[in-house]
C-alpha cells in the first residue's frame, strides 16, 4: 500500500486519537496496509517492545 503525501500528512501531522469505534467492517487488505505501516516507525532507540491485536465478530472459522 504506497501512502500519497495527502495521507502522510494525515497519519503524520494531523491524526488524533478516537475513543470510539465504528460499525463499519474493515477489510483484510485495509488492514494488512495498516499493519505494514504500523511496523515501520522506530520505538525509543528500537529497544521497546509493542504488541498490536485484531479482532472481528463474529469470529471467523
Amino acid at each position: 500500500m504506497r501512502l500519497d503525501t495527502a495521507g502522510q500528512r494525515l497519519l503524520f501531522t494531523e491524526a488524533r486519537t478516537v475513543k470510539r469505534f465504528s460499525a463499519t467492517p474493515v477489510g483484510d487488505d485495509r488492514l494488512a496496509g495498516i499493519w505494514d505501516l504500523a511496523r515501520w516507525p522506530p520505538t525509543s532507540s528500537n529497544t521497546s517492545r509493542w504488541t498490536a491485536a485484531t479482532t472481528s465478530w463474529p469470529p471467523r472459522t
